[in-house]
């Protein structure tokens, strides 16, 4: 989770673009895709107006960890993704904005979460989000002091890949 000392704004004409230090995982898609804008030797280290907003937008969206993000005076908009639980709903969500990237249903009963399906947009697979959503909600879960049933083959296979959540999981115990 960030918090607001964590988030940079460095504003440009048409565009501001915000960097979030606490999800950045330096993958180094901006500096090898724009090192004239993205330099970590020089300070600021990110200088939108030297180049083209929409060169600047190919390359923000390609973050894998959204520590990236942007508002483009158009109304194009880069944000992290939010993970929610919906508990009217019986799941997990994860949001980019307004928009509902995906979810995770569950069926809760005493102190047991039974996570039963997974499901991310089709046009947004592919960018880390699931794995972003079980994540946090596996944090979530180990919050409440609650266990999980894993029913679900992606939280299956994504619990049985992190062993630092196989003590969320009710049959190790």
């Amino acid at each position: 989770m960030s918090s607001e000392n964590d988030l940079r704004e460095y504003p440009a004409p048409g565009i501001t673009v915000t960097w979030d230090a606490s999800r950045c995982r330096h993958a180094t898609e901006c500096v090898r895709g724009l090192p004239l804008v993205f330099d970590p030797t020089r300070r600021p280290w990110i200088t939108p107006e030297a180049a083209a907003v929409d060169d600047v937008i190919d390359v923000v969206d390609r973050c894998p960890s959204y520590a990236l993000g942007y508002r483009a005076n158009d109304g194009r908009q880069r944000t992290a993704p939010e993970v929610v639980d919906n508990t009217a709903m019986s799941r997990f969500e994860i949001r980019l904005g307004e928009t509902l990237a995906g979810f995770a249903e569950y069926q809760r009963a005493n102190d047991l979460v039974v996570f039963s399906h997974t499901e991310i947009r089709k046009e947004l697979k592919g960018n880390g989000l699931a794995t972003r959503l079980i994540t946090e909600s596996l944090d979530m879960v180990r919050a409440q002091d609650l266990r999980v049933l894993p029913l679900c083959p992606f939280v299956i296979a994504f619990m049985a890949a992190h062993p630092e959540f196989a003590e969320l999981d009710y049959r190790h115990r």
